[in-house]
């Protein structure tokens, strides 16, 4: 049984005022779930700091996003 492809990620950009916890609540619902953001874009935003026109992905199936 071939496993079904992982969804591919939304793109954003950050607008002014934008920050991990804020976005974990737009997205997923939960401000707990900011480190699945910060995790998923660590290459892109190595040192954490969201900067205004900054494009990061926005993980539809990461781990930690589906709870019991």
């Amino acid at each position: 049984i071939a496993a079904s492809p992982a969804t591919a990620p939304t793109m954003y950009t950050i607008q002014k005022g934008d920050d991990w916890g804020p976005l974990a609540i737009k997205f997923y619902g939960s401000s707990t779930k900011w480190k699945i953001l910060v995790d998923f874009n660590k290459d892109t935003v190595p040192d954490q700091k969201l900067n205004i026109g900054m494009v990061i992905k926005i993980p539809a199936d990461a781990p930690g996003l589906k709870n019991p």
